[in-house]
């Protein structure tokens, strides 16, 4: 017998390494979104619409396609919108990270919705909690944990 033979096991280890690793390649690959992965608007280049609220008490309010309920975070401090029938504009600040404080806002306070959603609407100026997941902003007012979420509308 020759020392310099191979064991035979050896022989077949070699190619199933390479197999192996094809393998986990061929996973790695075909694993991934070929979409890539979902890109967050930024809070101030969007239009949001009001897709739901949630409100505290767990009762939840949406938003009928037809009806327009929308935000824009306009740089530096201004927001506007249109709530139903009723437009509105305002001021806002981003005092720390994920905080949004809705300052001042004014505009028409025309009763044209069911009483809630007016409600709504008045009670926009609050502090908040924001954050951007799967391409929505999710708004939680910080003292009545009220959640808006919005949808981008561009």
């Amino acid at each position: 017998m020759n020392d310099q033979s191979t064991p035979a096991g050896t022989i077949l280890v070699r190619p199933l390494r390479y197999l192996l690793v094809i393998g986990i390649l061929f996973l790695v690959v075909g694993c991934q979104n070929p979409s890539g992965p979902v890109d967050n608007p930024s809070l101030t280049a969007t239009q949001w619409l009001l897709q739901s609220v949630k409100f505290a008490d767990g009762s939840d309010f949406h938003v009928d396609q037809d009806r327009i309920f929308s935000i824009n975070f306009i740089e530096p401090d201004t927001i506007r919108g249109q709530w139903d029938c009723n437009s509105y504009q305002g001021s806002y600040t981003l005092p720390d990270d994920n905080a949004l404080e809705i300052i001042t806002i004014g505009g028409t306070k025309v009763s044209c919705g069911l009483p809630h959603e007016n409600n709504i609407y008045f009670d926009l100026i609050a502090a908040y909690k924001y954050n951007l997941i799967d391409g929505n902003l999710r708004l939680v007012n910080t003292s009545t944990d009220m959640v808006y979420v919005f949808t981008s509308g561009e």
